[in-house]
């Protein structure tokens, strides 16, 4: 019989061969999309380019690469759902992930950056959804079995990364540092510059990042496979032990299995949770720590009170849940009370949160889109505050600020329906093993159960997969990294660090689940780790951005699938008719889904990287200025949008090119160009600083664009623009000093008479603006901490005097 959650349920006539051909397509989509998943696991991912002056461009997968990723994501969880004769998934799910959806198309149309709100946005959506897919495709245990050994691999990998890095690599890249610093101060950096020293502080606090950009990102992805790591360890130990129950439906003779070989895999699963433990300090990541301390006693409570949990599955989820959001309601009492959180980091947090909800208030219907928080918070922060950073550090003001109130919906239905249905499989006693297709006859059925678990054939099927999805995975892994196998010592380097290690810790995982699931209670025990683990995950949310990276929520839709979110016991909620209309509803939606991605992310993002080569191929790489100049002028004149990052680039590099004295006058006519239509363009951000900066340097070229020559009247305005373009960068960023410095300099040089042909902006308006930035600069920095890194240093507070200097001679003038 049909289960009361069926969304998808598909049925046959043709008997064996349709069985054949289901399990062909399912095998090959399953590998690739568990693949996918363990891979990102090992990927820094990013939603826009963040280029350091003084590093280059970033390294790990581009936005275009991220996109990619994601539409194959989708596109293989949508033929899961095409080909699965009996996939289980919740209308929880359903709601939750649609809401999640359109909050991010919602979301992304009040953006300043709508590419990157829709990139990161689908990101957690698709995952989702290959969490609820996966959740059908382990109701064969196989599947479940691979997926936790991957995440044995993946958890040994990224621990052997940490150490190394802070071992080896560390005391290697402080010598390089210090040639590539002497070059940077060769070249006329100064060594008292604030985002130089900040750099070199985080890099000197030897912090392990693993595979990542932040250590709080390799943290998570260690605390939780840490806790995946000790269920296996302990379900495996409870196995193998002689009084384990034989009568609860496992084999006596599989009980007694080889039990030295589940000694080995024991102890070296103890060396494996040794060694992530201590990667894990490495990372310096606190929330991690305390998140899996929580996890680990919960794990602990979970295994001692497993049947109680088992026999009241709804009152525990309800429990936990309440629980949850009571830590939350607390901390939020607390930090209302005192204005603030205990400790530095929380008080920083609290910073955050307070700063997004002032943003929400200028779109509370919408949200102000993913990946968008770092204009809004600069724009609410308080002076005090000296970061400038990118996400709330928590996850349901994420959702609620940057998804907007159909995000925060989804992503509480999400949750209540992964705890009931998670605590509901806690329930569900051993039971012989089903067919997995239970509506293709009687014939299909006698294939399908030819494929027990305890069978040959499965076992053989098993190891095949489990293969196949590790090598899939490092393959992956190793293209989307930029991994060059073609050297020979990276080759190398590759295959012992990442791809030897994350073998051995697949096997140790296949060896000890497997061991695990020959009984009940050891199949029990794991998932009940999962649960600990998913468990963990949101908690470390609460402080901390790392669920909601590519990597993050890959890991988290394995750990979730792997609790086997489904139950028999469900009630009946809807009638065969309606399953079957709804069933309809999921595939027609996910179809729409992959064309909006494809449409409004994938493409876009492709688009973008292909402005960005183009930039650095035909304009910075070029041989002259001049060539420089027209290459600008023709790229400016490329039809179609620029992305939000792109245009800012793209400016900023015809300005850079503006000011060479290499220029002729056919390339200061070219330039001049390129400038004039970027200017033109409805692509910039306005939330903004850096980008309005940018159009006010390009305004003020447009109006001193030659001396010698006549004025235009289509220009005669670029002055006034400017100055309002100067006001705005201030508007979205008041509480950065240097923003108000550099906004005070570029007024002067406008109404500073050089040129007697040349328009000038009048002093009555723009004396008592300089004189505000420069006084708010200095108030500014006068709240921060002596010691802080951040403040203005000798140099800034020098060009403060300059500009008071030039404005007693404009006034005196």
């Amino acid at each position: 019989m049909t289960r009361a959650g069926d969304l998808v349920s598909l049925s046959s006539a043709d008997g064996p061969r349709r069985l054949g051909v289901s399990r062909l397509i399912e095998a090959i989509c399953g590998v690739a999309l568990l693949a996918i998943l363990l891979a990102r696991t090992l990927l820094s991912e990013t939603f826009v380019v963040m280029d350091v002056e003084f590093l280059g461009p970033s390294t790990g997968l581009s936005p275009a690469g991220t996109a990619r990723l994601d539409l194959i994501t989708l596109m293989l969880s949508m033929a899961l759902l095409l080909v699965s004769a009996e996939h289980r998934a919740r209308l929880g799910y359903v709601i939750g992930i649609a809401l999640l959806a359109g909050g991010t198309l919602l979301s992304s149309s009040y953006a300043g950056d709508p590419l990157a709100a829709r990139l990161a946005g689908f990101n957690p959506v698709i995952a989702l959804i290959a969490c609820a897919t996966l959740c059908g495709l382990f109701q064969q245990q196989h599947w479940r079995r691979i997926a936790i050994a991957g995440i044995f691999a993946v958890t040994a990998a990224g621990a052997y990364r940490c150490i190394s890095q802070r071992h080896y690599e560390f005391p290697t890249t402080i010598e390089a540092w210090a040639e590539q610093k002497k070059e940077l101060l060769a070249r006329g950096m100064r060594p008292d510059d604030p985002m130089l020293e900040n750099y070199e502080r985080r890099m000197r606090s030897l912090e392990a990042y693993g595979y990542h950009y932040h250590p709080n990102v390799a943290g998570s992805m260690l605390m939780a496979g840490m806790l995946i790591c000790a269920a296996g360890l302990l379900a495996a130990s409870m196995t193998a032990r002689p009084s384990a129950p034989a009568a609860a439906g496992a084999d006596q003779k599989d009980e007694a299995l080889k039990p030295s070989t589940i000694d080995v895999s024991s102890l070296f699963a103890l060396a494996l949770l040794g060694a992530a433990a201590y990667a894990l300090k490495l990372t310096g990541s606190s929330g991690a720590l305390i998140a899996g301390a929580v996890g680990a006693l919960a794990l602990f409570i979970g295994f001692r009170y497993r049947h109680a949990l088992s026999a009241h599955p709804r009152r525990s989820a309800l429990l936990l849940f309440a629980a949850y959001f009571a830590v939350i309601l607390a901390v939020a009492t607390l930090g209302m009370a005192l204005g603030t959180l205990p400790g530095s980091s929380l008080a920083f947090r609290w910073d955050y949160w307070t700063a997004a909800l002032r943003a929400f208030a200028t779109a509370p219907l919408t949200g102000i889109g993913r990946e968008n928080f770092q204009d809004a918070y600069c724009m609410f922060k308080s002076a005090a505050s000296v970061e400038e950073v990118r996400d709330p550090h928590n996850l349901w003001v994420t959702l609620l600020v940057e998804f907007g109130p159909l995000g925060l919906i989804g992503g509480l239905t999400l949750l209540a329906t992964w705890l009931s249905a998670a605590f509901g499989e806690l329930s569900e006693r051993a039971a012989p093993a089903r067919p997995h297709n239970t509506k293709l006859g009687r014939d299909s059925a006698t294939v399908a159960a030819s494929l027990d678990s305890n069978s040959l054939l499965a076992r053989f099927v098993g190891v095949t997969l489990a293969k196949a999805t590790i090598v899939v995975m490092l393959a992956i892994q190793a293209a989307a990294s930029g991994t060059s196998l073609h050297d020979a010592n990276l080759a190398l380097l590759w295959l012992f660090e990442t791809a030897g290690v994350a073998l051995c810790g697949g096997a140790l995982g296949w060896a000890l689940v497997g061991s695990a699931m020959r009984s009940p209670a050891g199949d029990a025990l794991l998932r009940i780790g999962a649960l600990a683990a998913g468990g963990a995950m949101l908690i470390h949310a609460l402080v901390d951005y790392a669920l909601l990276t590519p990597a993050g929520i890959s890991l988290f839709a394995l750990i979730a699938a792997a609790c086997r979110g489904e139950t028999a016991t469900a009630p009946a909620l809807l009638t065969n008719k309606a399953r079957m209309a709804l069933a309809l509803i999921v595939r027609i939606g996910g179809v729409a889904l992959l064309v909006l991605v494809w449409r409004f992310a994938a493409e876009p993002a492709r688009r973008e990287f292909a402005l960005t080569r183009m930039l650095n191929e035909r304009v910075l790489n070029a041989a002259h200025a001049d060539d420089s100049a027209r290459a600008l002028e023709a790229l400016a004149a490329t039809p179609g949008p620029f992305g939000a990052d792109s245009y800012a680039r793209t400016l900023r590099t015809a300005l850079q090119v503006h000011q060479s004295a290499q220029l002729s006058d056919s390339g200061e006519a070219s330039i001049m160009r390129a400038i004039a239509l970027m200017l033109k363009r409805s692509d910039a951000n306005p939330y903004d600083a850096a980008t309005w900066e940018l159009r006010a340097q390009g305004l003020a070229a447009l109006a001193n664009r030659d001396p010698r020559r006549p004025l235009d009247v289509e220009y005669a305005t670029a002055l006034n623009d400017a100055f309002d373009a100067i006001r705005r960068a201030v508007a979205c960023n008041p509480t950065n000093p240097r923003v108000c410095i550099r906004a005070a300099e570029l007024t002067i040089k406008l109404i500073d008479p050089l040129e007697s042909t040349a328009p000038r902006l009048s002093a009555a308006l723009a004396v008592p603006f300089v004189n505000q930035c420069l006084d708010e600069a200095l108030r500014i920095d006068a709240l921060r901490p002596t010691e802080e890194v951040m403040r203005l240093r000798e140099s800034e507070l020098k060009r403060i005097e300059d500009c008071r200097r030039d404005m007693d001679s404009i006034s005196r003038g």
